[in-house]
């Protein structure tokens, strides 16, 4: 019997739009994480990219946590920042962006405005999950990492006594600091 696959001619242009916002603004965010290590690690960029490229999302946050905790040690800032990295992005945030990109989406038959898939979790034992969502739901999920990236840039910065470091990380974008050409 042939196993029935999902075309992506068979989703929705708008849903596709809003789950490449979903990954668009992870990758954003991902870029930020990366760029505040660099610039706490006092490393070039080209030996930074080559520690933080084979660490996992968990680790990257970690890593930039404990490396803020050494220009802030024990103040309530960095606990703060702490708690949320631990609590809002590694838990809530990536578990929300992992119930968007790592889904077999299909047209819901049912529900025409919406799209539906399967989650599958294995710690521990296999659990299946359904999950049914509009364009809208999806674009919440965007904005929420989006806003998350902001806020959590916003906590680092206000850490740090650097002023050069602060104006990295609060400017409206940042340069790409790649190597040089000769």
């Amino acid at each position: 019997m042939p196993i029935k696959t999902t075309k992506l001619r068979d989703i929705p242009d708008e849903h596709l739009r809003a789950i490449g916002l979903v990954s668009l603004h992870w990758s954003a965010f991902e870029t930020m994480i990366f760029r505040m290590i660099w610039l706490f690690s006092g490393m070039s960029v080209e030996d930074c990219r080559a520690l933080v490229t084979h660490m996992s999302f968990p680790q990257r946050i970690d890593a930039l946590v404990t490396m803020v905790g050494l220009v802030a040690p024990d103040s309530p800032e960095h606990k703060a920042l702490a708690k949320f990295a631990e609590n809002e992005i590694k838990k809530k945030l990536s578990a929300k962006r992992a119930s968007i990109v790592h889904l077999d989406w299909w047209p819901d038959d049912l529900v025409p405005s919406h799209i539906k898939g399967k989650l599958y979790k294995a710690r521990g034992s296999l659990k299946e999950e359904s999950l049914r969502m509009s364009e809208a739901d999806i674009l919440a999920i965007a904005e929420e990492i989006r806003a998350q990236t902001s806020e959590f840039v916003g906590l680092v910065a206000e850490i740090t006594p650097n002023q050069l470091l602060k104006l990295n990380l609060t400017g409206a974008a940042l340069k790409d600091h790649g190597p040089k050409d000769s």
